[in-house]
């Protein structure tokens, strides 16, 4: 259980898997963990474009129900730490900076 909804973790063919599904069974999301050079050529011409230099650490394809296809990498370059979500046709949904805290100090 994942807040609201059901998430199952697999392997199938030597590769991981995440699905997502509401409590009704409706499947909302699939991610699965794939190579940087497996990302769309529009993701990478915006990654090469926006984050010169940038080394991609790690990779996730995100099927959605009512999205599309996305990718979800965490990318690097120096200090400089970024959580990030493109979509499949080169467009920027998400940047997280991976180095903020937004932890509550005490």
């Amino acid at each position: 259980m994942d807040y609201e909804n059901f998430e199952a973790e697999f392997k199938m063919n030597k590769n991981e898997y995440s699905a997502k599904f509401d409590k009704e069974g409706k499947w909302l999301e699939t991610e699965t963990s794939i190579k940087p050079s497996d990302i769309s050529k529009a993701a990478k011409d915006y990654l090469n474009t926006n984050f010169s230099g940038f080394e991609v650490t790690e990779a996730e394809k995100v099927e959605t129900a009512d999205k599309g296809i996305m990718y979800e990498l965490d990318i690097k370059k120096a200090e400089a730490k970024y959580e990030i979500s493109i979509s499949e046709t080169g467009t920027l949904i998400s940047r997280t900076d991976k180095n903020s805290s937004d932890k509550p100090k005490y």
